[in-house]
């Protein structure tokens, strides 16, 4: 009598050794896939915390050289787009300094400005555009500089025609600096200009005292970071009062190029007003 002899089961075999290594490869992958993520997590974190020490280092050089310039040469320093300062940190870095009127926008806060102005400020602030993104400031004088304001924020110093106004303010301003005679001048020709030159006269500035430095840092590999800082020069030196992103100087540099575009409009509606 012939034995019985039980099918064999190599083809399962093989079929079950092939998922073991397909599911021990998928868990090897995910572990390196998460340790590479952790490592550039780690990296970011690393080269985040560098910023921000590379950063207080240079916050004390700034205030400290802010602190030995005049108001006069800040404001010579500020109409020219020559750089300012170049200071080295031996084998670190480079960093290269441009220095604006940052004084332009409104702080957010009433409080910024003496107890009696603040019903001006606030009419102010309340005319802004919904969206304020890039027309306030956190801190600092709260006096906004005619000088470099941009249009929103001249437009809401009327409560009539105040695009007109800002459009003749900045057209007059592209041509040269404005002081007070000047501007008082211009408000005059406004409805109620005498009282509205009068009530603006604590909450404007032709003075500034913040400015917005524009700081490249270089590194010994010649990789470049910009990124700016608002300060302002008071009694005892110079205080930084906030850091600004690369975007948030993309965000000013395109308001800015919107004014010069539109340039050409101003100017044909000011030729139109003086006929």
């Amino acid at each position: 009598m012939k034995r019985m002899t039980r099918p064999r089961r190599s083809g399962f075999a093989m079929a079950f050794v092939l998922l073991l290594v397909l599911v021990a490869s998928l868990m090897i992958g995910a572990t390196l896939t998460r340790q590479n993520a952790q490592t550039r997590t780690v990296g970011r974190l690393v080269q985040d915390y560098q910023i921000h020490h590379d950063m207080l280092g240079v916050r004390s050089i700034v205030e400290l050289w802010m602190g030995r310039r005049t108001p006069s040469e800040l404001v010579r320093l500020s109409e020219s787009e020559e750089e300012a300062y170049r200071f080295e940190i031996e084998d670190v870095m480079t960093i290269s300094v441009r220095v604006e009127d940052g004084q332009g926008l409104p702080v957010a806060s009433v409080s910024a400005v003496p107890e009696g102005q603040r019903d001006v400020y606030k009419q102010i602030l309340d005319r802004l555009p919904d969206d304020r993104s890039g027309l306030v400031r956190s801190r600092g004088a709260g006096a906004i500089s005619i000088n470099a304001a941009p249009a929103p924020v001249l437009a809401a110093l009327l409560d009539q025609r105040g695009d007109e106004f800002a459009e003749e303010i900045i057209s007059l301003r592209e041509r040269q600096k404005i002081d007070s005679e000047m501007f008082n001048q211009i408000i005059r020709s406004y409805p109620g200009g005498e009282t509205q030159a009068g009530r603006l006269g604590q909450v404007i500035t032709f003075e500034p005292s913040v400015w917005r430095l524009r700081l490249t840092m270089t590194d010994q590999r010649d990789n470049e970071r910009t990124f700016g800082m608002v300060a302002e020069v008071v009694q005892n030196g110079a205080t930084v009062h906030e850091w600004l992103s690369e975007l948030d100087l993309n965000l000013l540099d395109r308001s800015a190029q919107d004014e010069e575009d539109d340039a050409p409009r101003r100017q044909r509606g000011a030729a139109e007003r003086n006929r």
